[in-house]
């Protein structure tokens, strides 16, 4: 190929190549989740009490982490536990309570990191100790562990030695964490309060360990009640218990004994039921200067010994809670609040034809949704977000919000379109399944989940798509996916061939077939490009380097930039185009003064027949 041209793909070839090395450094997509989870929780505890709404905001996404977090988790009951603390979160950011929020967060906190830990421990045992290394730091870090802990974990070279040095930090931490609740007890009891839950946070993951020689949630149940009751002695006593034995705990685990002799381990899916039972909500501690209440939806409970979480008394302040607001009251009043969703309910459902319904109508009431207005609504803002996500190459993110809409769109609408529109259930579920793990996922594709929303929304009004959606649709259920992969990886492949054939067959001296070259050459890098974003995608999904995917982010179907971008390439593949074809019809003679061959005329070859050849012979290389 002439000179230009080949600048002009290793040009290309560069940008590529350094496209994967700068991606190829990228954390793993647990990781990322984890993070993303970890800021929601601040920026939840952050926003209240200024910004309710955007603190409800910041945990509900934080929420959407928990499911795909939990894949390495071997116990539902630490699940559950969490959803339940999610709901007691929500009461205190109702509440406007900080002091509630910031607990019930350091309890989730603890949660979460206890489902990375675990996670970490499946990647050890399936010999990925990198990543197992990697989650333990991030863990280490998250907690404050000292320097000597996390120095400790990146030496690690196995998973006793990575299990151990966590549980050493963790345990002297929850020792430093029950050193401050019994000194700020009397000072500052919002304070102490929020250093237990800390504490307690972090014992979620050393619960289990075969290296502490008894469960400790009773010593923490029994700690926290007598916090929120002014219980001096019985709150001191307690913060020794556990003190103690989290110094047993450091001590065996930096001398990496790997059980404690007087019990055997404890396995995740344990059934040994603990007699302590979780401090009674309905006891409240005086303020001096307000009265304190609790959340009316923490009940006692017996909790399971083993992964799970005990919930903890409220510790709300309402200076303007009227006297007579009795716990008998409130619950009248959240019965009759449930009532109205119900009715409320029952009438949306009706009309859209989905009548004696009553589990439906539970399954919305107990998600919070009023109508089914509130739930298409959210489906809508669903799809918006993951057209965002997609517009910036944010593959892992995309797939996070369908897997959130098919989540939604499975409990609360699909049985009213199944009975009202077979055709459009059966085609929801079926684009659904097709973009679920799909390399690639482009901007149309998210339009046409949007589009399908709304096709789902007249359907439940008894009316019909239009046909062009329909016949999108159509094709969405079979091109998205490995046969738009292949397809479009195997045309930028062979978009090369005509560049090779033009420059074997013209190339050279001819600089009007090198500027037509050219001109091919830009017409043809969309489709080059589009090849190499798919086998980037290809690359993030099979390797796990989910930031490959931002190479897309420039397709041509993605965003204006892109398409600005192609559009000025394709006015210099014109520009050059019509110089080369200039040149070319001039030396033809179809334009201007033809020039033929010196040799033509004056030196004309004697024919066989004796008549002088007069022919004019165009110089296709030489002449220009």
């Amino acid at each position: 190929m002439t000179c230009s041209l080949r600048h002009l793909v290793l040009c290309l070839t560069v940008l590529a190549l350094a496209f994967g090395t700068v991606f190829a450094q990228d954390e793993d997509v647990f990781l990322q989740r984890y993070t993303l989870a970890m800021d929601n929780f601040n920026q939840a505890i952050n926003a209240l009490p200024s910004d309710s709404a955007l603190s409800k905001e910041e945990l509900d996404r934080a929420e959407e982490a928990l499911r795909p977090l939990s894949r390495d988790t071997t116990s539902p009951n630490l699940i559950a536990a969490l959803e339940a603390t999610f709901a007691r979160a929500r009461t205190a950011i109702q509440n406007q309570s900080p002091d509630d929020l910031a607990v019930q967060i350091a309890v989730l906190r603890g949660g979460y990191q206890r489902l990375a830990f675990e996670s970490a421990l499946v990647a050890a045992e399936q010999a990925d100790i990198d990543a197992a290394r990697a989650r333990m730091t991030r863990i280490a870090s998250d907690m404050n562990l000292s320097a000597d802990t996390q120095s400790n974990l990146s030496a690690a070279t196995n998973p006793i030695a990575l299990r151990t040095s966590l549980e050493a930090g963790i345990a002297a931490s929850i020792r430093q964490n029950l050193a401050r609740t019994g000194d700020l007890f009397t000072e500052a009891k919002g304070a102490s309060y929020r250093n237990l839950a800390e504490a307690y946070g972090m014992f979620l993951i050393v619960q289990d360990s075969p290296r502490l020689a008894q469960d400790m949630t009773g010593n923490f149940s029994n700690a926290f009640s007598a916090l929120v009751n002014n219980e001096t002695e019985t709150l001191t006593n307690e913060l020794i218990a556990v003190s103690e034995a989290m110094q047993d705990l450091e001590t065996a685990a930096l001398n990496g004994e790997t059980s404690v002799a007087a019990i055997p381990p404890v396995t995740p899916d344990s059934e040994v039921a603990d007699s302590t039972v979780a401090p009674d909500p309905s006891v409240v501690a005086p303020d001096s200067t307000s009265d304190v209440t609790t959340d009316a939806d923490t009940t006692p409970e017996t909790t399971d010994a083993t992964n799970t979480v005990a919930p903890l008394p409220a510790l709300t302040t309402t200076p303007e809670a009227p006297a007579i607001d009795t716990e008998a009251m409130r619950a009248q009043l959240i019965e009759e609040q449930k009532l109205e969703s119900v009715e409320a309910v029952t009438r949306s459902l009706a009309m859209v034809g989905a009548r004696d319904n009553t589990s439906l109508v539970e399954r919305y009431v107990d998600a919070g949704y009023a109508d089914v207005d509130a739930v298409m609504n959210d489906l809508y803002a669903t799809a918006a977000k993951a057209v965002v996500a997609v517009e910036t190459g944010d593959q892992v993110q995309t797939q996070a919000l369908l897997a959130e809409y098919e989540t939604t769109y499975e409990r609360f609408v699909a049985p009213i379109v199944t009975a009202k529109d077979a055709a459009v259930a059966n085609t929801t579920s079926d684009l659904l399944r097709t973009w679920r793990g799909t390399t690639s996922l482009r901007l149309q594709d998210m339009a046409t989940l949007v589009g399908q929303t709304e096709a789902m929304s007249l359907s439940m009004n008894n009316q019909s798509s239009s046909g062009v959606h329909n016949a999108v649709t159509g094709l969405s259920k079979f091109w998205t996916g490995l046969p738009r992969l292949i397809v479009t990886i195997l045309l930028s492949i062979l978009a090369f061939v005509p560049l090779y054939l033009l420059n074997l067959a013209f190339g050279g001296g001819n600089r009007n077939w090198q500027l037509i070259g050219v001109a091919l050459f830009l017409l043809l890098l969309p489709v080059i490009y589009e090849g190499v974003s798919y086998i980037f995608g290809l690359i993030a999904s099979v390797a796990n380097i989910p930031v490959l995917d931002s190479v897309a982010t420039f397709s041509i179907f993605q965003n204006s930039i892109s398409q600005l971008i192609w559009l000025i390439i394709t006015a210099l593949a014109i520009i050059f185009a019509i110089s080369g074809l200039y040149g070319i019809c001039v030396q033809f003679g179809l334009l201007g003064k033809e020039r033929v061959s010196t040799a033509a005329t004056s030196e004309a070859p004697i024919h066989p027949t004796g008549e002088t050849a007069a022919d004019t012979v165009v110089d296709w290389d030489e002449e220009f």
